[in-house]
């Protein structure tokens, strides 16, 4: 019964005051330090005390950062953003292609999705990608029928509206889902 006393106590001193070392919260709950880190190791608390005579401040606002390290798989490294300015910089705002609503993603996540997305737009949400491909099978029906007529990918896309740049993407496509291409597009047209 001693032992959980002492064990909440020291939770609670370490939470109450990062500051303290680990001989100084053994002092209070009258355990030696080692004890000390092994309670806090086990709750998967930080071991080690925020030093408070080195002072770490955002780069971007200037503030101070209470946290200075970030914990990447276990390898500790300074931080110098505070959280609001890491979410600013991180973060972009960016508007549906289908709806128009604006959403916030991670840069990182954005890159990903222009790359993969090879003349589409952004979506909000799965309902809006949905609605995308809804779409573009519609255009890529359209295209096969007058294809099958005997008018050009390339004059049919026109047709469509598609702006010139995006018919070999939107062959490549077509013919990955199994359309029939009798006229492909042979380069540029004669003038």
């Amino acid at each position: 019964m001693a032992i959980t006393g002492t064990k909440e106590l020291v939770i609670k001193l370490r939470e109450k005051s990062p500051c303290m070392t680990l001989q100084a919260i053994g002092d209070r709950c009258g355990v030696s330090r080692e004890r000390v880190r092994q309670i806090l190791k086990s709750e998967g608390m930080e071991t080690k005390h925020f030093d408070t005579r080195v002072k770490y401040y955002c780069t971007r606002c200037g503030k101070r950062i209470l946290d200075p390290y970030t914990r990447n798989n276990g390898a500790k490294t300074p931080r110098k953003l505070c959280l609001l300015c890491s979410h600013e910089v991180h973060h972009v705002k960016v508007i549906c292609s289908i709806c128009g609503k604006d959403f916030e993603i991670k840069t990182s996540a954005l890159l990903d999705r222009v790359n993969r997305a090879k003349g589409g737009g952004l979506y909000c949400s799965v309902a809006c990608s949905g609605k995308a491909k809804a779409k573009y099978d519609h255009l890529f029906k359209l295209v096969a029928r007058d294809n099958a007529k005997g008018i050009s990918i390339r004059r049919s896309l026109i047709n469509h509206g598609i702006p010139e740049g995006y018919q070999g993407a939107i062959t490549n496509r077509m013919i990955k889902l199994g359309y029939k291409i009798k006229r492909p597009i042979l380069g540029r047209p004669k003038v």
